[in-house]
């Protein structure tokens, strides 16, 4: 019965510190955003596969490298904004906000998971797609972040930033950051950021508003952003559409099934121009379409570079 008590003891003890430390892990993850941060690293992914034609270790494992840093990146700008981010629902119970990680303990992880990254991308990319990585870096910590503070269109400048990664991708197997085929995706991408950033303002404008930054509102109306929005949208489905010209195998086939594409995610959002029917739940469905087809397409040029 003792030795019974023992292990029945020592299973508990393992199983706490198993779950203490998964729920480090998980804490860490929201720190450096990795839903967002992963994708990131598959944008870089895409930019290296197709200059390459295939995974490599090298590839995978520079992807990797831009990965972390855009955590480190994601970390130091939750330390920025952490005041910032305990006056909206949204965002209060993030891990400085809510006290779950110490200050200092974020600021020494940012620091080592940047390096970290770094060190990768130099390793085994080059010298241009390191620099171009820390570039994206300084960019959203040292410019977007401070100027969202000052206007509500610091949009445009913030969406620079995921336009990066894939000529990271791109120029770390070699190709040059300057060629059509990745500055087409580049726009893409920068494209695709500006409804999404503000399909987000839609949702949470008075949580931005309680938090002090200044919101469209002082502009348009939440219904003048709303169209604005649509045909952004739209705009990005012509983006889209020409991928298929620069990159493909096959053109025909693939212009074909992004323009079906295209016209999806345009007739379903286009209850943003609709005044009547607008409300958040509007809102929240047109940012998971507009999310859903940018992940459809980055799959589709996958396939077509691996499999075609």
């Amino acid at each position: 019965m003792k030795n019974l008590k023992q292990i029945t003891f020592t299973t508990s003890t393992s199983e706490l510190k198993v779950n203490s430390f998964l729920e480090l892990i998980i804490k860490y993850a929201e720190l450096g955003k990795f839903r967002i941060t992963f994708f990131v690293g598959i944008t870089t992914l895409l930019g290296s596969v197709l200059y390459a034609g295939e995974f490599s270790v090298s590839s995978s494992v520079v992807s990797l490298g831009v990965f972390f840093l855009a955590v480190g990146s994601s970390s130091i700008n939750q330390i920025q904004e952490w005041k910032f981010d305990g006056r909206m629902k949204r965002t209060q119970n993030r891990p400085l906000p809510s006290g779950n990680i110490k200050y200092f303990n974020a600021v020494l992880f940012a620091l080592i998971i940047s390096l970290v990254g770094s060190m990768i991308i130099f390793s085994l990319g080059n010298l241009i797609a390191l620099l171009l990585a820390l570039t994206a870096m300084i960019w959203y910590n040292l410019i977007y972040t401070p100027l969202k503070r000052k206007t509500s269109l610091a949009v445009f400048p913030g969406a620079v930033i995921g336009a990066i990664p894939p000529i990271v991708g791109w120029t770390a197997m070699g190709g040059n950051a300057t060629d059509q085929i990745i500055l087409v995706i580049a726009l893409f991408l920068f494209i695709w950021q500006i409804p999404h950033f503000w399909l987000l303002y839609l949702i949470f404008a008075d949580d931005y508003n309680s938090a002090g930054f200044p919101i469209l509102r002082s502009m348009f109306s939440d219904f003048t952003v709303s169209k604005l929005t649509f045909f952004w949208t739209v705009a990005l489905t012509g983006g889209g559409l020409s991928i298929s010209f620069f990159t493909s195998t096959d053109p025909i086939f693939a212009s074909t099934v992004l323009l079906f594409l295209g016209i999806w995610l345009v007739l379903k959002n286009r209850g943003l121009l609709i005044e009547d029917n607008i409300n958040k739940g509007e809102y929240r469905k047109a940012f998971m379409n507009l999310n859903s087809y940018v992940l459809i397409v980055t799959i589709l040029l996958f396939v077509d570079k691996l499999v075609f």
